[in-house]
């Protein structure tokens, strides 16, 4: 299915807008991961559109905003990925989909070589590359045999656009921006054996879009929040003030409202 009309343009428009921006700040209550590997623990860490390999500055703020209370005993490495947003991040740069799926393809690599070398290890993705996160997710699930098993890997994604509730890939599913290279993939999957974190900024245009895309001052909305929120989010600290459990969450302490199931290992915060 393909987007038309106004709706492409309100698309198009956000995917400007978002040319304008850098990379939030979020924090909450954890247990601390305890490394137990012999073999060590490594931190995955990828970039973001436009940032295909992290610099010490983004991966320092990785760790100090988001991977420190749950982490911090793991070794840090960069993981190269395209992050190319055609035509925002260049015109020879690959479009989206292109760079996912290329993403996706080096993250699957680097997890089973890691974890079949008897490494513990958590994925940090930002935007697009919590993208690729979220698609490795899904097909570590559906491998039978030589994936992960649950206590080696867990996730810690920021500014998800497949966000199970509210991200842009998954509010429009199913459709595509063809003259774009742009698949909306769904959601982030919360029923896979791997712990999830799924932080999202309030008003993110990207990762917080809205429910009914027809309103057209919703819509505005969601595009200052990819101006202000979306491109910040990597630098929002997540503990200070903590973040807030959302219903739904594995490990939501109250009760759920009506018609909520609680994810199966997936904690989503904002």
């Amino acid at each position: 299915m393909r987007i038309r009309g106004g709706a492409r343009w309100s698309v198009v428009l956000a995917l400007a807008v978002l040319g304008a921006v850098r990379a939030p700040t979020v924090t909450a209550d954890v247990t601390p991961v305890n490394c137990a590997a012999a073999a060590g623990c490594i931190a995955d860490i990828m970039g973001t559109s436009g940032t295909p390999i992290p610099s010490q500055g983004y991966i320092a703020a990785a760790f100090h905003y988001y991977l420190d209370g749950n982490f911090a005993n793991y070794t840090p490495n960069a993981v190269f990925t395209p992050e190319g947003l055609y035509p925002i991040t260049g015109a020879q740069s690959l479009p989206l989909d292109t760079s996912v799926q290329e993403g996706l393809q080096i993250l699957n690599s680097t997890i089973l070589n890691q974890t079949q070398s008897g490494h513990d290890v958590v994925v940090y993705g930002l935007s697009q590359s919590a993208d690729i996160a979220s698609l490795e997710m899904d097909r570590l699930a559906g491998m039978t045999s030589g994936a992960p098993s649950a206590d080696q890997l867990s996730f810690v994604l920021v500014a998800d656009e497949m966000n199970p509730d509210g991200g842009v890939l998954e509010r429009l599913a199913g459709l595509t921006l063809p003259s774009l290279g742009i698949d909306f993939y769904g959601a982030t999957p919360d029923t896979t054996p791997y712990a999830t974190d799924i932080y999202t900024a309030e008003y993110d245009g990207f990762a917080d879009f809205p429910r009914y895309p027809i309103d057209l001052l919703a819509d505005l909305n969601a595009v200052l929040g990819i101006l202000f929120v979306h491109g910040n989010a990597g630098y929002f600290n997540a503990n200070d003030p903590p973040a807030i459990l959302l219903p739904g969450s594995t490990d939501y302490p109250g009760t759920l409202p009506g018609g909520i199931e609680a994810a199966v290992t997936t904690d989503s915060y904002m």
